[in-house]
């Protein structure tokens, strides 16, 4: 309790006292209890009735003069309850003794010692910011490392090719599907493989007959087209959905032209453009019609007319290289042997598919022959 709540308390106890006084013989003053009416006797004094007959005496009430507690003056004289002023430059919370002076130097010393913490706050901060940076510029280094990592793990385009250049060559030195030997796909492995060689035409007298020189079919790599069907003389076999009547008016005429063209390249001449020109209208009309019969003949109707009319196509733009026109009639002439169909593959020819029926035959008695001769050659390079 403060000073001031006890001074307080003792100045109410006794002003409470003076207006209610009742004495008795030990002194103590008791408050007057509710509806008691004390005896006045002669002199004007109040009687006092003690009970248990204890002698009574006439007392005589006397107004002490109240006491007045002290009040809080406010201001900056701090409480008038028996406490001096408090002057702020002679004492500070720590029970202190300064003067102003020393107050001024002590504020310099503050402002001197908060200055010092914020500059090395502001240091840590950047001390802080550094290492992020040099964090970051860790964490790229480690990423740009893994990435060369990575890139030196991941296959080269080269490599992908050289590993599906082996798998087709291994592919091929085993028996292979047969439409894989009809595509032309496992005499072409074999031959770049023998085309590799130091001197790829010393292999192995292998011979090959006629009539399989005749149903091969070399093509011009720097070319889309070629003339497989020069060999026949423009013969054409026609398939089932392509010899219904609708066809018939386009059908004739691209067969007329495509024999006349077929002549000139045998005879060692380039077919007249003009002619060429119509061949391509009347194969753009027989698609355009076999489309339209699409939903009206099976799936194996349409995809066989399909492919004559691709073949064809390829055979029309054959008629307008010179370079096909000129391989398409010589190269069968001067072939007699393995290595001579080599020899014509260096000049840039590769194997096409099979184009006419029955050449299948010859594309596998090729293949067989020319995978012997491959053998060879390998057996001789490793020795």
């Amino acid at each position: 309790m403060s000073r001031f709540s006890a001074l307080l308390l003792l100045g109410l106890a006794a002003t409470a006292t003076a207006q209610n006084p009742y004495i008795s013989d030990a002194g103590a003053v008791r408050p007057v209890p509710p509806g008691y009416s004390p005896a006045t006797g002669e002199a004007g004094g109040v009687l006092d009735v003690k009970p248990g007959g204890v002698d009574r005496r006439p007392t005589v009430a006397e107004t002490p003069t109240p006491t007045t507690a002290s009040s809080y003056t406010g201001g900056s004289g701090g409480y008038s309850l028996m406490t001096p002023p408090m002057n702020p430059y002679m004492y500070n919370p720590w029970g202190m003794r300064q003067d102003p002076m020393n107050g001024y130097l002590t504020g310099v010393a503050s402002v001197t010692t908060a200055t010092g913490q914020y500059w090395n706050q502001i240091e840590q901060a950047r001390l802080v910011r550094e290492e992020s940076r040099r964090s970051s510029f860790e964490t790229t280094k480690q990423q740009v490392e893994l990435q060369r990592w990575y890139e030196a793990q991941k296959p080269k385009t080269q490599d992908l090719i050289d590993a599906a250049v082996r798998d087709d060559l291994e592919r091929a030195r085993r028996d292979p599907p047969p439409t894989e030997v009809w595509s032309g796909k496992s005499l072409n492995a074999l031959m770049n493989n023998i085309l590799k060689s130091p001197r790829p035409t010393s292999g192995p007298q292998i011979p090959l007959a006629e009539d399989v020189v005749r149903g091969l079919n070399l093509v011009d790599k720097s070319s889309r087209g070629d003339l497989s069907l020069a060999k026949d003389e423009g013969k054409i076999a026609w398939p089932e959905s392509l010899q219904e009547e609708m066809f018939d008016g386009p059908r004739d005429r691209f067969t007329k032209m495509f024999g006349q063209a077929m002549g000139q390249v045998n005879a060692g001449e380039m077919p007249d453009f003009k002619l060429v020109r119509e061949m391509r209208k009347d194969l753009k009309e027989m698609e355009t019609r076999l489309e339209d019969q699409v939903e009206k003949i099976s799936a194996g109707a349409y995809l066989s007319g399909r492919r004559v009319i691709n073949q064809l196509k390829t055979q029309v733009a054959g008629l307008s290289d010179p370079a096909v026109v000129k391989s398409s009639r010589s190269w069968r002439n001067e072939v007699k042997t393995v290595a001579d169909l080599v020899a014509q593959c260096q000049k840039g020819l590769s194997f096409g598919p099979s184009a006419s029926p029955g050449d299948e035959r010859a594309y596998t008695a090729a293949y067989y022959a020319l995978r012997n001769y491959e053998r060879d050659m390998a057996q001789l390079a490793r020795r």
